[in-house]
């Protein structure tokens, strides 16, 4: 889903960085880099210039697809935007970008066997990263795609659990197995189970995930927003006051 999405990020020195990002940069957020707050990624994250994309100065209120807000003061991620779920990835998802042939070569003279490393990295790197497994077809990712995310922060011990969409249930994903995982996310896509989801760890981080597209909830998100002592502007709250319904 392509479009731009509202970005806030206040960095544990209380600096905020107010940007629109295209919502393919989303899955940036799931990220071990920003939930351990390392210096080094943030820096990256709120950069122009990182892999051909370029961040836009923007405002603290819903745009296009709508907004998030990282506090990395209070430990909050506020969610309320219709492009990317950041509290979990789905195993469909994941099987379709896990076992995709390879569209092209992966760099000449390079392994092709440093997933983990190439994906923990915290500063820009290769924008694809390849496994070779012993038998099937080479797993090929883009840096942003769900199997990617999923890789690092698997890595990370920050994908504990599955939980199935269908009646909450949780089920233990096995640790220091990522191939056996990957396999086991193609059966359950294979069977048609689309109610089955990978739970993300953000911890110390909280997400706080809004109704996407539910205007209604705006007020009251605009209020969680100043409450954490964010200053919305007279044209951010112009903003906010257009999406809601009846105003």
């Amino acid at each position: 889903m392509s479009g731009v999405v509202s970005v806030t990020l206040r960095t544990p020195d209380g600096t905020e960085h107010r940007q629109t990002w295209p919502t393919s940069a989303l899955g940036r957020l799931q990220h071990p880099g920003l939930f351990e707050r390392d210096p080094e990624y943030l820096a990256a994250l709120t950069a122009a210039g990182w892999e051909g994309w370029n961040p836009r100065p923007g405002l603290l209120a819903p745009q296009g697809y709508g907004l998030v807000v990282v506090d990395l003061v209070h430990d909050v991620i506020l969610d309320w935007q219709m492009s990317t779920w950041l509290s979990g990835i789905s195993a469909v998802l994941l099987a379709r970008d896990a076992w995709t042939p390879a569209a092209e070569a992966p760099p000449a003279g390079e392994p092709l066997h440093w997933l983990e490393a190439a994906l923990r990295s915290r500063t820009p790197g290769p924008h694809h990263v390849a496994l070779t497994p012993e038998a099937g077809p080479v797993w090929y990712a883009d840096r942003d795609s769900a199997g990617a995310r999923f890789a690092l922060l698997y890595g990370a011990g920050r994908i504990r659990h599955a939980c199935s969409l269908a009646d909450g249930s949780l089920r233990t994903v096995p640790q220091g197995d990522l191939r056996g995982v990957l396999a086991a996310a193609r059966e359950v896509a294979a069977a048609g189970a689309y109610g089955w989801y990978f739970v993300v760890d953000p911890a110390p981080c909280g997400i706080e995930t809004h109704s996407p597209g539910d205007a209604s909830e705006l007020p009251s998100l605009l209020a969680r927003v100043e409450a954490l002592g964010f200053a919305v502007t007279p044209e951010e709250r112009r903003v906010w006051e257009e999406r809601v319904p009846g105003d």
